[in-house]
């Protein structure tokens, strides 16, 4: 069984990313996180979203500070 406190760690830094870039509608955010390969998004593991996350949050983040 998946670990359940995963759903809030998750959405907790989808929301973070999605504050960090207001101006950016859902669908983009969706599509940032999927590239560069944007077939499947089905069959992502719940783990590797999450790195997914971090990494684009460490991306605007440092787009912003420049």
């Amino acid at each position: 069984m998946r670990d359940p406190s995963r759903t809030y760690r998750i959405i907790n830094k989808l929301s973070a990313l999605w504050h960090v870039v207001p101006d950016w509608r859902f669908g983009q955010l969706v599509y940032n996180l999927t590239r560069p390969e944007c077939g499947d998004i089905f069959n992502i593991e719940d783990d590797e979203w999450e790195e997914r996350i971090n990494r684009l949050y460490r991306e605007v983040k440092n787009e912003d500070s420049n």
